[in-house]
């Protein structure tokens, strides 16, 4: 479809084949508003607004092409969905359920949140996730998949916990401030790169560096 006028009601796609793109914005401002996707795909094109009312998805794919804002009341659940991003995403409200989804980077991009995000897969794809703000902190429950050197996570003051064991032998983490936390130990070897400047290393398991580079100017070091 071109346009995608809710009108103060909600739309459900009843099938895992009922994949809907919109080609132009989609506003849900409305308490009664939302879209409920199930199973099925929604792709986005234009700019996605969630103000109010509410989008939920159990699985399938959501790609916003323009990234989206979310405020006010509004909830978004995620479920065990997919959500890929083609810019930034802005959230100032509301509520972002997302710890059994996968987020997927479609562009260099920058999220900036009001509260913590939890996802369970993060993919890079050879791009960069910024975090854009000392509130935008996540946690991510599987090891990053890092494997070109432009996949990075920067998380300037924000917090960063990664669940699993988590291997940097190309890529990296960067920070500036804030805790990055790797509860599940890790390694860093090859070109790896983690920056933990002015900022906390939590250890919750073993960690070995064999080569890499490895940044703690002004760093405290705890365990978890």
């Amino acid at each position: 479809f071109e346009n995608l006028n809710l009108n103060d009601f909600t739309l459900t796609l009843g099938s895992p084949t009922s994949d809907l793109t919109v080609e132009n914005d989609i506003s849900i401002d409305a308490s009664t508003e939302g879209i409920s996707t199930g199973e099925a795909d929604l792709t986005v094109e234009g700019d996605f607004t969630l103000a109010q009312g509410k989008l939920e998805s159990t699985s399938g794919e959501l790609i916003f092409r323009q990234g989206g804002t979310q405020s006010g009341s509004s909830e978004f659940d995620l479920g065990a969905s997919i959500l890929y991003l083609g810019a930034d995403y802005t959230k100032s409200g509301g509520n972002l359920l997302s710890s059994s989804a996968t987020l997927d980077l479609l562009v260099d991009l920058t999220i900036t949140s009001d509260s913590a995000l939890s996802f369970n897969q993060l993919n890079l794809n050879n791009l960069t996730l910024t975090l854009g703000s000392v509130s935008s902190d996540l946690q991510v429950s599987s090891a990053l998949i890092l494997d070109n050197s432009n996949e990075r996570v920067m998380t300037g003051a924000a917090d960063l916990s990664l669940l699993a064991f988590q291997d940097i032998s190309i890529g990296g983490v960067i920070s500036t401030g804030g805790t990055i936390n790797f509860s599940g130990g890790g390694q860093l070897s090859g070109t790896g790169e983690l920056d933990l400047s002015g900022s906390t290393w939590g250890l919750g398991e073993e960690f070995v560096k064999s080569s890499g580079t490895l940044t703690i100017s002004q760093t405290d070091l705890k365990l978890v």
